[in-house]
């Protein structure tokens, strides 16, 4: 039994047909949004197309349960985690922060008492197994795994999530190898190869780390140089549809993951950051930002001003980008460590190839953007251009967020406009920057600012969540087979987010007004939403601004890793290693263990089906 409900959204572009029931996925609460879905294809969707591709990439479809042998084995791998936890009892130093663990390896000795423990839950776990029948009620439905399998298999068809979070977009695959062509196609940037010498990058790699092996770890190397199992990939190149230009270009991402510098580019950017923190126009989210805006207070006719560097990973100049990555890091390290950190990036930035339908080329200027790397280098250049330049004391405020600035102005808009197109002349010829100005309102990041009718007497700044005019929310839906309490706290995190930008209460109740409308177009039960609603106040407002993040009291925690699934979470396994940690509360030797945790780790979603960095063969 279905019934078909029009809910009337606040927001007109979210109309979205609901399907109530309980018995199947095509049964449950399932939006179907197509305005998010924007088809720039030859390919007509058809209606369960249309239906699949609205639930979202984030959408996980129903799986079947997980076989035994796969749950028996989670359990033996938290089973080995015991076992090294109490191996390791008596030791403080903390693991190093590039070691390599061994999968294989077991401790030598085995302690009765826990073995027996042991023992014991996975016979308890096999009970449950025995005693909790597979139930495939909850099935995909045959239509949409049919219109699934379409789409994924159609090989004139490329399907991408938009350039800043715009909903989804299909594209031809002649446009989407026309546009790589065309980006590609910059002598200036690009140069086509025939192979990508892996072996001489590793020997020249290697050469570096042991020259300088005095100023690295044994672990490091040994980080650096990791060889994965099926050896080294290329980067591949992919790009992002961004709708809000016209016409439509793609944005290049290089897809880091098995490239022989993925591991030094994770080492650039762990050794680099501390040195970005440190300067004072860094700006690390926009909950800071909002923390900056509280404690201002701004002569009357300050005027706000933001401006965003064009393209600036792939135009930096890698000559100059690594004179100014010396300058920022010689007074942090000693020589040979900046000999070492200059030799890896220069070789990270001057090596660096990548794949493009089949092709391979080498980027020969700038930086790709995808690798750790990439974020820190561009931010230290510009920090590098910027601290050359003369400071203004008409600047009461300047920030910036990788490459996009904001600044606050208490002078006139002539000395203003000299000031900017003096910080774009000092970025060299390579650079430009979009400005725009205003003595009332500016956007940045996701935050409004503004001054309100109080500000002549109170002199501070107001602020309230932006959101894009072709935002068309596509929240992951209820029906998705996500762990609940992942439902829960993408809606308690997303209030916390209105909570801090918001600075007025009122503002604050119509935008959780509408979100609360546009969750229920999602499926989002109204006595869910009700409960998570309720853990959220404004009053909580100081509090979120003022505490930290990333603070985690139990940094190593002792977690049960297991896929998740209806079946499996009837498995009671939340009860199983709580009976499990009230044995070790009482030996000796096993007190030290922490409480035990599940965590659960999610099947493929539509993301993981559709979406992929490299072109699919028409063969």
């Amino acid at each position: 039994m279905r019934t078909l409900f029009w809910l009337p959204l606040l927001d007109p572009k979210a109309y979205t047909l609901i399907i109530f029931s309980r018995k199947s996925v095509d049964d449950l609460e399932c939006g179907i949004t197509n305005t998010a879905i924007h088809n720039l294809s030859s390919h007509t969707l058809s209606y369960n197309e249309k239906k699949l591709l609205g639930l979202g990439l984030n959408f996980i479809p129903p799986t079947k349960p997980p076989q035994t042998q796969h749950i028996i084995s989670d359990f033996h791998n938290f089973a080995r985690q015991l076992r090294l936890r109490h191996f390791f009892r008596g030791q403080t130093r903390l693991i190093p922060r590039f070691r390599i663990p061994n999968p294989h390896w077991n401790p030598p000795t085995i302690y009765p008492p826990l073995e027996r423990m042991i023992r014991n839950s996975e016979e308890a776990l096999l009970h449950n197994i025995r005693v909790n029948p597979k139930d495939n009620h909850n099935k995909f439905p045959s239509s949409l795994q049919v219109a699934l399998k379409k789409l994924k298999n159609n090989p004139n068809l490329v399907i991408m999530p938009a350039d800043k979070n715009l909903g989804l977009v299909l594209l031809d695959r002649d446009w989407y190898l026309k546009e790589g062509d065309r980006q590609l196609a910059d002598v200036n940037v690009y140069k086509q190869v025939d192979t990508v010498p892996f072996e001489e990058l590793h020997s020249r790699l290697e050469h570096i780390c042991y020259k300088y092996k005095n100023f690295i770890s044994r672990d490091e190397i040994k980080y650096i140089l990791h060889k994965p199992m099926n050896n080294y990939r290329v980067c591949a190149l992919y790009f992002l549809p961004k709708l809000h230009k016209t016409p439509v270009v793609g944005r290049p991402i290089c897809s880091y993951n098995g490239f022989i510098f993925e591991h030094t580019s994770i080492w650039l950017h762990h050794k680099l950051y501390p040195i970005l923190q440190s300067q004072k126009q860094h700006l690390r989210d926009s909950l800071s930002l909002i923390r900056d805006i509280e404690t201002l207070q701004l002569p009357p006719d300050t005027w706000l001003f933001t401006f965003d560097v064009e393209s600036l990973y792939p135009s930096i100049p890698t000559a100059e980008g690594l004179d100014a990555l010396r300058n920022m890091i010689k007074d942090h390290f000693s020589s040979g460590e900046v000999h070492l950190i200059m030799n890896l990036a220069a070789l990270t930035l001057q090596q660096h190839f990548l794949e493009f339908d089949g092709r391979f080329w080498q980027q020969i200027k700038g930086t790709a953007m995808g690798s750790n790397f990439a974020v820190v280098y561009a931010c230290l250049f510009l920090c590098f251009l910027e601290n050359m330049q003369e400071t203004k004391q008409e600047l009461q405020y300047f920030k910036r967020y990788i490459d996009d600035a904001l600044g606050f102005w208490h002078g006139n808009r002539h000395d203003l406009t000299v000031f900017l197109d003096s910080y774009a002349q000092g970025l060299k010829e390579h650079i430009k920057i979009t400005r725009c100005v205003s003595q009332t309102e500016v956007i940045f990041l996701d935050v409004h600012i503004f001054k309100d009718t109080d500000f002549q007497k109170t002199h501070k700044l107001s602020t309230r969540c932006h959101q894009k005019e072709l935002n068309r929310y596509q929240y992951l839906p209820y029906c998705s087979a996500h762990p609940k309490h992942q439902k829960e706290a993408f809606v308690t995190g997303e209030l916390k987010r209105y909570v801090a930008r918001e600075s007025s209460i009122k503002s604050f109740k119509r935008i959780r007004l509408l979100f609360f409308q546009r969750l229920r177009a999602r499926g989002y039960p109204t006595r869910f939403l009700r409960f998570c609603f309720s853990k959220v106040k404004y009053s909580m407002r100081n509090t979120l601004l003022l505490q930290k993040t990333n603070a985690d009291n139990n940094k190593n925690p002792l977690v049960l890793k297991i896929f998740y699934s209806e079946y499996t979470r009837t498995l009671g396994l939340t009860k199983t290693l709580a009976q499990l940690y009230k044995e070790f509360e009482k030996d000796v030797e096993l007190r030290h263990l922490p409480r035990p945790m599940v965590c659960w780790r999610n099947p493929r979603n539509l993301r993981s089906h559709l979406v992929s960095s490299r072109i699919k063969s028409l063969i």
